[in-house]
């Protein structure tokens, strides 16, 4: 029984990837283009659709903007023929939903089972609430398009299962029509040897909370800064590690003045995680995210996690005793959390311990590896 794995972007599909393989599972996996940070031993399985991504790599560099609806479409569906010339005698493709209809109409065909990788909510959902907030700031929605939200509703109603890595996904896709029998719950895990603190230590006082993720709406980095804003203390500093949408930095012009507010841009994997060493919480306000990994890569390194409770936080934390939930656009609720860490250091470090324990003992890339197989060995006995 071989399996394929299709994506537009690396995410966390290399470690679905390495399990498949090791269980030799894996067929190909397929990839829109090449990450030097891919496992060698995976290399003779992945195919990547690289011209694609060059194309798309130099309309960016050369426009300083992402490409119209129409050239992503492009991109998208020459993509999903790079997918079908690719694949060969798969009896399962595990597919991410934005490279989908086209894909979908090939395994109903074919008698190929598809198994969708609902890494985000229901994407009726997803629009829905992103949109929302896009209308509120009186921005035109950006959430989809019309013509890739309209593949993607499609892509969910012909796949045959799902894997979810939240109960926040899972609910969205019950509520949404989904069939709970053909939704297997997988939260992610990460390499906790590779994201850990060691024995660092501080150089001083401060209190440093970094936000890992597109500075944008959707992640909800506006209730951050407006919950940082009101609390007066210069041993605090608050750090966005990512790519920083223009639309929200004009919005954001007056809290950005903050002098303890930092915007560091993107970065790789290694300068990734050499920074977070440096900061002591985490804080992610996101309106809609299945499973944040940059979350449980934080929680991995000791930093106290703040997080609404649409980023799969609800699975991973006890509110209040390894780290703090709060309902999406609660600025209070962000506030007295961080208030509460940083006029209790003893909390602070206690929960430090407590959600490093954790992610170390059931979300490691070695728990989220065996949930996998375990999954794939139920559906293979549903085949």
């Amino acid at each position: 029984m071989k399996i394929s794995i299709i994506t537009q972007g690396k995410f966390h599909s290399e470690n679905l990837a390495k399990i498949l393989h090791k269980k030799k599972l894996l067929n190909k996996y397929i990839l829109f283009y090449f990450s030097k940070l891919i496992n060698k031993k995976l290399r003779s399985k992945t195919y990547c659709a690289n011209l694609l991504f060059i194309f798309y790599k130099t309309y960016i560099k050369f426009f300083k903007k992402d490409p119209p609806e129409a050239v992503n479409w492009f991109l998208k569906k020459n993509y999903e023929n790079y997918v079908l010339n690719t694949i060969t005698n798969e009896k399962i493709l595990h597919i991410w939903p934005d490279c989908s209809d086209k894909i979908a109409d090939h395994c109903k065909k074919n008698s190929i089972i598809s198994v969708c990788e609902a890494s985000s909510a229901h994407p009726r959902y997803k629009k829905k609430i992103v949109d929302s907030e896009f209308i509120k700031f009186k921005l035109k929605p950006e959430t989809y398009s019309d013509k890739i939200y309209k593949d993607q509703l499609n892509f969910f109603k012909k796949s045959d299962y799902f894997f979810a890595p939240s109960n926040f996904v899972v609910n969205s896709l019950i509520k949404n029509g989904v069939a709970k029998k053909k939704i297997f719950f997988t939260p992610f895990g990460v390499d906790t040897n590779f994201y850990s603190k060691g024995k660092y230590k501080k150089k001083d006082k401060k209190i440093r909370i970094v936000c890992v993720g597109d500075f944008n709406l959707r992640k909800g980095s506006f209730y951050i800064l407006k919950a940082f804003n009101q609390i007066y203390d210069n041993n605090l500093e608050l750090h966005f590690i990512g790519a920083v949408d223009s639309d929200l930095r004009k919005i954001c012009k007056k809290e950005l003045n903050d002098k303890r507010i930092k915007l560091l841009g993107t970065m790789n994997k290694l300068s990734l995680k050499s920074h977070l060493k440096n900061y002591d919480i985490f804080c992610l306000a996101s309106l809609e995210e299945g499973m944040s990994i940059s979350m449980i890569e934080a929680m991995s390194m000791s930093l106290v996690p703040i997080c609404s409770e649409n980023t799969g936080a609800k699975d991973i934390i006890k509110n209040g005793y390894d780290g703090f939930i709060f309902k999406i656009r609660d600025i209070d609720g962000i506030k007295n959390s961080i208030l509460k860490l940083k006029n209790n250091p003893k909390i602070l470090n206690q929960m430090s311990k407590r959600i490093r324990k954790k992610v170390c003992k059931d979300f490691s890339s070695e728990k989220y590896q065996q949930r996998v197989f375990l999954n794939y060995k139920k559906i293979l006995k549903l085949i």
